[in-house]
């Protein structure tokens, strides 16, 4: 898998070193922190060395900031250097801490291989086993990733393929017995099952195809994943048992508190856009630099100060205005499920 498959929301702008040093290349970044001294300063880790750099675009400084004060884990990745000497520092953000997951095996059986048959993403002469590995694993220097789902985010992926048939091995999967994973171009239940003898394995089953969306309710997972053969699944380990029952335990689950999180979001950021609300705009015209300009005829108080101290990130051309500015007591929850049911 490569950084730009990760199936999460993934933050890029571009910067500059604030010292003098050799031009940075494309590299993994370990960590991004804010410089509480240099407001619009970040600190990042390199695999060598530590460096300060700032963003190109004002705006993006701010936007960072809020970011990376969520607290949520996240990778990241430098690409894209430029002859200025600025670079793209591109990072994927996560809900929650990194889980230390250490090493999960999960036993697959002839239905993942059809079904990866289907879904055509399989490579000819490539064991099902090889290919699953390779899109659901992330490699970041010595340290591998995955990417999780638990409790209601994978309600929707227990309900049974319509055409999947008996198996040898089968267990009922539930959210409390269950967990999801999310590939490039994949998405599927690991299913823990109890075997004779009291011991339990993994096992992979509702596989379906996976959107390029990003999943607001991702936890990123420190560890490798191995696909084996049902027959030669190893027990699953007590360490990862204990943390699932953490993950899936009712009232405190993580998802819940990022349901939450993301409602209060939602609210805030329904609170920003109707604060800024229509500008009505002419002469817009294209620069050299691929910019546009326009001259607003126009639009709020609120509007003019938010635009004047950078806190509008984009703006979108419509035909007709948005619900939630046409009604002002509309909530966010009514707002997203009017999107949903569009």
């Amino acid at each position: 898998m490569n950084f730009q498959d990760i199936p999460a929301r993934i933050l890029s702008t571009r910067v500059k070193p604030t010292t003098t040093i050799p031009p940075l290349q494309e590299q993994p970044v370990f960590s991004v922190e804010a410089r509480s001294r240099h407001t619009d300063e970040f600190e990042i880790r390199l695999g060598d060395s530590v460096v300060f750099v700032r963003p190109v675009v004002a705006a993006d400084i701010r936007l960072l900031n809020a970011e990376l004060a969520s607290g949520r884990s996240l990778l990241a990745q430098l690409a894209s250097p430029a002859a200025d000497g600025s670079i793209e520092l591109q990072i994927a953000f996560f809900t929650g801490d990194s889980l230390e997951m250490g090493d999960v095996e999960i036993g697959v059986d002839e239905y993942v291989e059809s079904r990866l048959a289907k879904m055509r993403l399989g490579e000819k002469g490539k064991r099902s086993y090889d290919t699953l590995g390779q899109i659901c694993c992330f490699q970041q220097g010595d340290n591998a990733y995955f990417f999780l789902t638990t409790g209601a985010a994978i309600d929707r992926d227990l309900r049974p393929d319509a055409d999947e048939a008996p198996r040898e091995v089968r267990a009922e999967p539930t959210s409390k017995n269950s967990f999801g994973i999310t590939g490039d171009g994949v998405r599927f239940v690991v299913t823990e099952k109890t075997m004779p003898g009291g011991n339990s394995i993994f096992i992979a089953s509702r596989l379906k195809n996976q959107r390029n969306d990003a999943d607001r309710a991702l936890r990123l997972a420190k560890g490798r994943l191995r696909f084996v053969d049902w027959t030669q699944a190893g027990q699953v380990k007590n360490f990862v048992k204990a943390q699932m029952t953490a993950l899936t335990k009712d009232g405190g689950s993580y998802l819940k508190k990022w349901d939450e999180f993301g409602d209060m979001e939602g609210v805030i950021l329904l609170k920003q856009a109707r604060a800024v609300g229509a500008l009505q705009f002419s002469d817009m015209t294209q620069s050299r630099d691929g910019t546009v300009s326009a001259r607003i005829t126009e639009s709020s108080d609120s509007a003019v100060t938010a635009l004047a101290e950078g806190r509008v990130q984009e703006v979108e051309l419509v035909d007709e205005l948005p619900s939630y500015l046409l009604d002002d007591t509309l909530s966010f929850k009514e707002f997203e499920r009017e999107i949903r049911n569009a």
